[in-house]
């Protein structure tokens, strides 16, 4: 008796964690966006290093947009699914963007007026939005332009993920059909956003895995009302550990090592087509295709250690300043974008000068989200505890 109860402990303590690290993604998603702006400022440094891994790790900074990508899809799910009416999901999209957008926007086309290097022209496309799409000249950046194809199109993946009965199959496709579209941009800076397609509909495919994952689980709370307070001590208690337990039991747990060998694959292509195929990058999506394989794994994890980190004192405290940032992330990108722009060509960069200006940009973005805030009532201001909120 003794031992199958023992058995049936063990099987309720792994599928909680397993479903716990699965809807991290969800549930930690601040932290994850901490980790993938904090990743694309380290990017947008120039910084060298004598270590390869260092050196590597920086270079595909830019890999944090595809975090940014993978968890808009997640969000497009929660949020549809909460109100598919796809009008209100785009009010809802303008409202988070356009009022730290506008007031940035505006201040960094009158510096850049007023230093000579904007024309008229110009700053329509930068106000419209529309100005990279055109492939016009200074325009601020190519992200802020292009999210909004992504939300244009997110009403329609997710209602045909949501219909389809054989949702894998459809998933497969769509992200196919979007790499086919993507490719008839090859040669073209226009690649850079059209090669995130793929990873933007697998976002939209794990929310759906997430959402039933977490009404699963709330199903058996209420199932399992009766169960004794020494089992739920034993389940609290087996999840506890440092992190040798956590590697132990989130790395290699068997749900989640089909999503960590596809990212080391995936980091191991990037690697091999950085080193072999170096002159092809731009122009086939070389830079980007990897992340597809990358993404998924990585906020897997980041979510699982979000969750381990919780545990200690020291561990919060991390976890929530990191948090502060991904809530931020929108505005610590314009921020540091502009502050970076600016400085660069003006002085003399460092280790010392790159690690100031990119932690003066990180506190700005963080207090003029919170300003924005004061301002505007914007959707969500929690928006990584509540996906449904975006």
């Amino acid at each position: 008796m003794k031992k199958e109860r023992n058995h049936r402990l063990d099987a309720k303590v792994n599928s909680e964690r397993k479903r716990n690290c699965m809807i991290s993604i969800s549930t930690q998603r601040s932290f994850i966006m901490g980790i993938a702006i904090l990743w694309i400022v380290w990017f947008h440094t120039d910084l060298s290093y004598q270590i390869p891994l260092l050196s590597f790790l920086r270079e595909t900074g830019y890999g944090g947009v595809d975090l940014f990508f993978l968890l808009s899809g997640v969000g497009a799910w929660f949020s549809l699914q909460k109100n598919p009416d796809a009008a209100s999901y785009l009010k809802r999209r303008a409202m988070r963007i356009l009022p730290s957008y506008y007031p940035f926007i505006i201040a960094w086309l009158l510096m850049m007026k007023i230093t000579g290097e904007l024309y008229g022209t110009e700053i329509i496309g930068n106000l419209t939005m529309l100005g990279w799409w055109a492939q016009g000249r200074n325009q601020f950046n190519w992200y802020v332009d292009a999210i909004w194809l992504f939300y244009l199109l997110a009403p329609v993946f997710v209602g045909v993920i949501a219909k389809a009965c054989k949702k894998e199959r459809t998933v497969v496709l769509l992200m196919a059909a979007g790499f086919l579209a993507s490719a008839t941009f090859f040669h073209s800076l226009l690649l850079t956003a059209f090669s995130r397609l793929p990873v933007f509909v697998l976002g939209v495919f794990l929310g759906s895995v997430i959402m039933r994952t977490m009404q699963e689980m709330e199903a058996e709370k209420c199932v399992s009302v009766q169960e004794t307070q020494d089992e739920k001590t034993e389940i609290k208690n087996s999840g506890k550990g440092v992190g040798a337990s956590w590697v132990k039991k989130h790395l290699f747990d068997h749900n989640n090592v089909i999503w960590n060998i596809l990212m080391l694959a995936g980091f191991a292509i990037l690697y091999l087509c950085l080193t072999k195929l170096s002159g092809y990058m731009w122009t086939y999506g070389l830079w980007w295709y990897p992340f597809v394989m990358i993404a998924p794994g990585l906020a897997l994890d980041l979510g699982c250690l979000a969750q381990w980190l919780q545990k200690s004192k020291a561990g919060n405290i991390l976890r929530r300043g990191i948090n502060a940032a991904g809530e931020a992330s929108f505005e610590i990108f314009l921020w540091h974008i502009g502050l970076f722009e600016y400085v660069k060509p003006r002085l003399e960069m460092n280790g010392i000068r790159w690690l100031i200006l990119a932690a003066t940009a990180i506190l700005i973005g963080i207090a003029y989200r919170k300003l924005i805030e004061k301002a505007v009532s914007l959707p969500g201001k929690r928006i990584g505890n509540d996906l449904g909120k975006i």
